[in-house]
């Protein structure tokens, strides 16, 4: 007599950061306001990393000779 059989588990999503989000991270930052980009920023947990790189990136490409 075999056991039950199991499922097996799903395979993982990869969380990635909707282009809309990052789309409108650009557009909060266009609006020079720190206190706003901070605010918007904890209100989006899962992406704030990810932007904070974005946007770090941009700034040594805007740097760079």
């Amino acid at each position: 007599m075999a056991g039950p059989t199991r499922k097996p588990f799903p395979e993982r999503r990869i969380y990635r950061t909707p282009k809309a989000t990052v789309d409108a991270f650009w557009y909060v930052v266009r609006t020079y306001n720190d206190e706003y980009v901070n605010r918007w920023l904890d209100e989006h947990p899962s992406d704030k990393a990810f932007l904070l790189d974005l946007y770090r990136q941009r700034q040594k490409q805007r740097r760079a000779p």
